[in-house]
């Protein structure tokens, strides 16, 4: 499999507490200017619906986003947290792909090298991704996506540290 660590755009959080991770990285990181987008549905395979919070900040060229797992199929984002109390881990990185086919590409070479996909969704029409489970490899999550035109004004309106 080629490397894809030339697109990474994202390291990614996820979290019991979106206000408490936010005051954290802005306290304990110097990381202040989010974009919080607040409650958000995420369209999954089988008909299944993603519920989470998410906010997103940039640091120089990467964007940092953190999740809190509301409800629906977050099994994904909340088996990694404790079950009381605050709690933040990372949990994925991000990498761009330049077309959907590219991103299905991606997504069958994952497959073919044995690494599931753990997750496959669309953030409405802005955007379309898959998680391939890497956990067992790296540690984490390796998240894929694919902006459209919606999605290019999405990133570019996340503020900036």
């Amino acid at each position: 499999m080629p490397s894809t660590y030339r697109k990474l755009f994202q390291v990614a959080y996820v979290t019991t507490d979106l206000a408490a991770a936010l005051d954290a990285f802005h306290d304990q990181q110097g990381v202040a200017d989010f974009l919080d987008l607040g409650q958000v549905s995420l369209d999954v395979a089988d008909g299944a619906v993603v519920e989470i919070k998410i906010a997103l900040g940039y640091v120089d060229d990467v964007l940092i986003e953190i999740v809190e797992p509301v409800g629906g199929a977050v099994d994904l984002y909340r088996r990694h947290l404790a079950t009381d109390g605050f709690d933040l881990r990372l949990h994925h990185l991000g990498y761009l792909a330049d077309s959907g086919a590219e991103l299905d590409a991606i997504a069958e070479e994952h497959l073919r090298s044995g690494h599931p996909i753990a997750l496959k969704g669309s953030f409405g029409s802005l955007a379309r991704f898959f998680y391939a489970d890497t956990e067992t490899t790296l540690g984490h999550y390796q998240e894929y996506v694919f902006f459209d035109a919606g999605g290019q004004e999405l990133l570019t309106s996340i503020p900036r540290n």
